[in-house]
């Protein structure tokens, strides 16, 4: 909108005519204030938190109020530097300010969000033909616009089964009504409005899922045997079956089955499952039910009683759709470390630190080059600093100490030795050993800190003038962060 700029569109507050005279004030106010800071303040021995005329509210006066108050900072400057990517991500999507989205989200969440900025009705077909509908509906469950009783009286069908959002009135869609099971009411793509067409992607993502469930057993159990079971397989690895040439011993038994030839592997797989998905999927012997078609399909009876049919119809699409993912896992690991996952899951276990996604990506040089770029200020920002050798807890607050909460309480030895629980934030976790040298390390907390103050700052700064002129009626010129001026 161009000069002068107003502040909160009032020219008796701040009546600004020039950019330069903005930036020198600027640079003289925080330059002198900066290396004030930087050459340790009046206090003199913690430039991260220099005290005196930085201090007005006194809140460094007592000690384990001030030690959690540095814990209460770090996380709200950690969440604010997330928040602000956030806001320059939606921008350069949608030109909108983050108060404009929201309010276009919360008016019709269904219709516009993510997905829709990305692609679209034409996004979701193009995806949906891509992955065969199995996993773009996984989260999805099918449901039809007329209402429909539950179909059983467990907690997992109905109106009141647990949802995706349930703190968010309104998330569930009208056409879904929990008669399926899987259905948490989770649908932002409408692939269920057209109850026939995803009566499709329903079959699509069951299937997928249960072949996912013995494909991701079969990937892992053949290596287990042969890592620490002893079994001379010739090749145990998943994606390299067969590459040892035939034949190929079932379990490493010739006697259970002994595969000579490729064309009679493929050419039985056809006839016996092609026969049997061929009577399925014409209803089975049940006829009316073809995902779930009975009789000789069910030789355990797990269908004879309806409730507990049910139940388990849910925990086969949980378990299903997990299996997906798990596979999408295994695929991404062979195709970046060459590796099985029991080989991949053996050497992250025995050195955690040091092998793991990010040693993958791009090892001691990956991270160099990561914290060159990001100032080390949001790579760091999960990375609490530490000395090698152990040092007292800041307070006796349950923030610090080798008692804090950490990142992954539940695994044995996730958390470094140099790691001590001294300084706020801290939740044991480096993967990429940032913290092993302390002096290196005290410049990465301090880029961390003044990087989460200044993105608190600048979060509120981007929201606050859009909120006075959307709701508050303030004529501003340019209320979104990203125009102003």
């Amino acid at each position: 909108g161009g000069f002068p700029i107003d502040y909160l569109g009032n020219e008796n507050l701040i009546h600004a005519q020039s950019f330069l005279a903005i930036l020198g004030t600027q640079i003289l106010l925080m330059g002198a204030a900066e290396y004030y800071r930087a050459n340790g303040g009046p206090l003199g021995d913690d430039p991260l938190h220099p005290g005196g005329a930085f201090d007005p509210l006194g809140l460094a006066d007592d000690p384990d109020t001030f030690a959690e108050l540095k814990v209460k900072e770090i996380k709200n400057g950690r969440l604010a530097m997330f928040s602000f990517l956030g806001y320059a991500i939606q921008a350069a999507v949608t030109g909108k300010g983050p108060v404009d989205n929201w309010a276009a989200h919360v008016a019709d969440p269904f219709n516009v969000n993510i997905f829709s900025e990305i692609g679209g009705s034409a996004g979701t077909e193009t995806v949906c033909k891509l992955a065969s509908c199995g996993a773009v509906a996984m989260f999805a469950a099918t449901g039809k616009k007329s209402p429909a009783p539950a179909a059983s009286g467990s907690k997992w069908y109905g109106p009141d089964r647990p949802k995706w959002a349930p703190l968010i009135q309104d998330s569930t869609p009208e056409w879904l009504t929990g008669e399926y099971p899987g259905d948490y009411g989770y649908d932002i793509w409408s692939l269920s409005r057209d109850p026939e067409q995803f009566a499709k992607y329903r079959e699509y993502e069951l299937l997928h899922a249960r072949w996912a469930m013995i494909g991701t057993l079969g990937c892992v159990f053949p290596e287990l045997l042969a890592k620490y079971g002893g079994v001379p397989f010739k090749d145990p690895v998943w994606f390299s079956t067969g590459y040892g040439g035939f034949p190929i011993d079932y379990l490493g038994n010739e006697n259970l089955i002994h595969a000579q030839s490729f064309l009679a592997i493929l050419g039985t797989q056809i006839l016996l499952m092609g026969a049997a998905e061929y009577y399925r999927a014409n209803g089975g012997p049940l006829g009316d039910d073809p995902l779930h078609p009975g009789g000789a399909f069910d030789p355990l009876g797990l269908a004879d009683d309806p409730d507990t049919f049910a139940e388990l119809k849910v925990k086969e699409i949980k378990n299903g759709r997990l299996a997906m993912f798990s596979f999408l896992g295994y695929a991404i690991q062979a195709a970046v470390t060459g590796k099985g996952p029991v080989d991949n899951w053996a050497a992250h276990v025995a050195d955690p630190f040091n092998v793991n996604i990010f040693s993958e990506i791009g090892g001691s040089a990956g991270t160099e080059t990561v914290c060159k770029l990001a100032s080390c200020g949001a790579v760091a920002m999960f990375a609490a600093t530490g000395k090698k050798s152990p040092a007292p807890a800041a307070s006796g607050s349950k923030w610090y100490g080798p008692d804090r909460p950490k990142w992954a309480p539940l695994i044995q030895d996730s958390t470094p030795e140099w790691l001590t629980g001294e300084y706020p934030g801290d939740y044991g976790y480096d993967i990429w050993s940032l913290s092993r040298d302390p002096e290196q390390f005290a410049k990465y907390r301090e880029y961390e800190l003044l990087h989460a103050r200044w993105a608190m700052i600048g979060t509120l700064g981007c929201v606050f003038p859009e909120l006075l002129a959307k709701y508050g009626g303030v004529p501003f010129k340019d209320p979104v962060w990203f125009s102003t001026g």
